[in-house]
């Protein structure tokens, strides 16, 4: 291939979004501390990412960039923002039987517990809205510990997320019944809008 079949290849091949960023900065005749100013971050972010470090500008600051510049984000940068989201973020519970965050139910003459799931950063230590304890972000099996799904138990060893602690007398039916009436009228008295699975 001679060097004019190399240029003519290069011209045709897509530019990454950095080098978008790049040109599109250029264009509008912006250095990188005038488009950090705009977008509100470092000189050195701006740099960092238009040399090719996607970690250099959080998602939310790349949207403002190409919005600032003219330019859409491309879907694969959006679905790296995504799945780092996903990463960081993980779904916590609270693990006391108790909590009116729990609704009780009766299935197999087994009472068990759905608990409302929270997302929350990964290594955030949240506490439960009702009760005050501190929500769990996996299994309570400690042979397993694998981070929780949604639902009652968990979809890698079959443990439940909440132990039943107290002892139920007549029927289990009647207790989860009444214990939904409790909860219910708890949780209407709450200050706070809760939407609830």
């Amino acid at each position: 291939m001679g060097f004019g079949n190399t240029l003519l290849c290069m011209s045709f091949k897509k530019k990454s979004f950095y080098e978008e960023v790049r040109v599109a900065r250029r264009i509008k005749g912006m250095t990188q501390a005038a488009l950090a100013k705009v977008v509100n971050c470092k000189q050195s972010a701006i740099s960092m990412y238009e040399a090719g470090h996607s970690d250099a500008l959080a998602y939310k600051t790349i949207t403002i960039v190409a919005e600032a510049l003219g330019l859409t984000v491309p879907q694969e940068v959006v679905a790296v923002a995504e799945s780092k989201h996903i990463e960081l973020s993980s779904l916590k519970y609270c693990p006391i039987d108790d909590c009116p965050s729990n609704i009780p139910y009766v299935a197999g003459g087994e009472l068990h517990f759905k608990p409302a799931m929270i997302k929350s950063l990964k290594h955030e230590n949240r506490r439960c809205s009702f009760c005050g304890e501190i929500l769990q972000d996996c299994c309570p099996n400690e042979s397993c510990g694998m981070p929780i799904t949604d639902g009652g138990f968990c979809s890698y060893c079959g443990d439940s997320y909440i132990t039943v602690t107290r002892m139920m007398r007549g029927s289990l039916d009647e207790w989860a019944a009444k214990r939904c009436g409790v909860i219910k009228e708890l949780r209407s008295m709450s200050e706070t809008v809760r939407h609830i699975a």
